[in-house]
């Protein structure tokens, strides 16, 4: 009897580290909604001379970029950021440009106005890779592809 205690007790002296815990489950992302073509706004020549600065910053050739603009909301938070997605073309660390490629970044608004921006990361023309940038945008609302005919 005192055996079988023994055994018992070492089991569970053993055992009590070990636990299962269950995943918590997936959470599912609410589809961000795209706001209607009412509900956007070209931006303006002041805008877009600011965000060129801001979203070139961080690319290898900031003088050789390119931007073409995707509309924003035309009501703007008072205070915050703001996602954007558009398409830039800029030149590679070859010299050469790269053609259009999708970019994601934010703009900072600030008394109703923007600020300034920052590219978060640009696209991908590599065929594995190629649809990932877009699809971040689209889970956000935005497509990059819209851009303007200005």
């Amino acid at each position: 009897m005192i055996g079988r205690s023994l055994s018992a007790l070492a089991c569970a002296a053993l055992l009590s580290g070990c636990y299962a815990t269950a995943s918590p489950p997936p959470v599912a992302e609410a589809p961000v909604p795209q706001l209607s073509a009412d509900q956007l706004r070209e931006l303006t020549p002041a805008e877009k001379a600011t965000l060129s600065k801001g979203f070139a910053g961080g690319l290898k050739d900031p003088d050789s970029a390119k931007f073409q603009w995707t509309r924003v909301p035309k009501v703007l938070p008072a205070d915050g950021m703001i996602d954007y997605c558009g398409l830039v073309n800029a030149k590679n660390s070859y010299g050469g440009y790269i053609g259009a490629q999708p970019f994601i970044g934010t703009i900072q608004v600030s008394k109703g106005k923007i600020l300034t921006g920052a590219v978060g990361a640009v696209g991908d023309p590599t065929p594995m890779y190629r649809e990932i940038l877009p699809k971040m945008c689209r889970d956000k609302g935005l497509d990059p592809f819209a851009v303007s005919a200005s």
